[in-house]
């Protein structure tokens, strides 16, 4: 993680230095991170790179160092500039999950010449975001206990409560009997002894049938977009359905051979 910073900020430098005696006003020609990001680490810092020198070459310690930026919502942090161009802001504190934030850099900005930003710029960036990464039963499977619980394992710690609302289980099809069930968070003992391997289980939902599922049946269970985690405005980016087979009655179906009666196959 601190190699590949470290790395950009050095691909930063050169940059910095390569354009240090560009003419015409003064411009924005890149910025970190922007859009959807994916994992925390994406949103440790926040750069952007001018197309002039914005302070003189000199060696400046962490932290000392000053900038233009405006975050809503307002973080603190530490300024840094890496070489003359490129502008690094290190939050304080981790940012807010699921939160959206907005960069702006003020009209008239100079730059070491004089130049001065002719019109305010600025850019925004989703921090990660919650979204099912598991799910046991899971997809496709067959042969599952008609007392099952269904467990749902995510990228972020989930708030049972404010989930319940956006998971469905329906019986057969998307369009069939809607199953009543409960929603609470799964504890490491209750995954476990479920069976269920999974690296960690701090982000995972526990869904619980509110009667016995039905012999031979499919169940199709639905999570709708938008369903929020414990912090953060914003919900998952889209929705996500997954479906599993309950075992059924032992019963003849066919022959599988049909030269050799012997070996009848059944489910």
């Amino acid at each position: 993680m601190f190699a590949r910073t470290s790395l950009s900020l050095v691909l930063f430098f050169c940059i910095s230095t390569s354009i240090a005696q560009t003419k015409g006003p003064l411009t924005i020609i890149s910025t970190f991170p922007k859009g959807q990001t994916q994992a925390t680490n994406q949103t440790q810092t926040i750069v952007v790179t001018f197309n002039k020198p914005m302070v003189p070459l000199q060696a400046l310690p962490e932290g000392d160092g000053t900038g233009p930026l405006k975050v809503s919502p307002a973080i603190k942090g530490k300024y840094r500039w890496v070489g003359v161009s490129a502008l690094s802001f290190t939050p304080a504190m981790p940012l807010e999950v699921a939160t959206e934030y907005r960069v702006t850099i003020p009209a008239g900005t100079k730059s070491v010449d004089g130049s001065a930003l002719e019109k305010e710029f600025s850019w925004s960036f989703t921090t990660q975001r919650p979204a099912l990464v598991a799910s046991f039963p899971g997809h496709g499977q067959k042969w599952i206990e008609t007392q099952q619980r269904i467990y749902l394992r995510y990228t972020l710690p989930m708030d049972a409560a404010r989930a319940a609302s956006f998971i469905q289980v329906r019986e057969g099809k998307r369009e069939g009997a809607s199953v009543a069930f409960t929603v609470s968070s799964a504890t490491s003992d209750e995954i476990t002894k479920a069976h269920v391997y999974w690296p960690d289980t701090m982000n995972a939902l526990v869904v619980r049938p509110g009667r016995a599922l039905a012999k031979g049946k499919q169940y199709v269970v639905i999570v709708a977009k938008g369903i929020p985690a414990s912090h953060g405005k914003l919900g998952s980016e889209r929705e996500t359905s997954f479906s599993f087979d309950t075992y059924g009655d032992f019963k003849f179906v066919a022959v599988d051979n049909p030269t050799d009666r012997r070996t009848p196959r059944a489910e």
